[in-house]
């Protein structure tokens, strides 16, 4: 994704998506730690209005972009699933 930007994707069965933040680029699972479901209403639509957390939208949790913690919301103090990634001048690699 551009810088501030999301992007998902699926690698087989595992829906992920991206979120590029302070040039670093932060990979979780899409499913909400509450109730299992997409964190996305529309494609590549992750964060808040602000832009500042990820957000869910079925029920509007908040998470730190850099840890997936979240902050508020009816799953405060669980986190989203990070999945380890590597970032380099030939793309984006995924351990899943």
């Amino acid at each position: 994704p551009e810088e501030g930007g999301c992007r998902e994707f699926r690698l087989g069965d595992t829906y992920l998506f991206a979120v590029k933040h302070k040039s670093e680029v932060f990979v979780y699972r899409n499913r909400c730690p509450h109730i299992g479901t997409p964190l996305n209403w529309q494609k590549d639509k992750f964060l808040n209005s602000e832009r500042e957390y990820i957000q869910c939208f079925s029920h509007g949790a908040l998470f730190e972009i850099t840890t997936g913690f979240c902050v508020a919301g009816p799953c405060h103090g669980q986190s989203l699933e990070r999945v380890d990634s590597e970032l380099n001048e030939s793309g984006l690699y995924i351990s899943v």
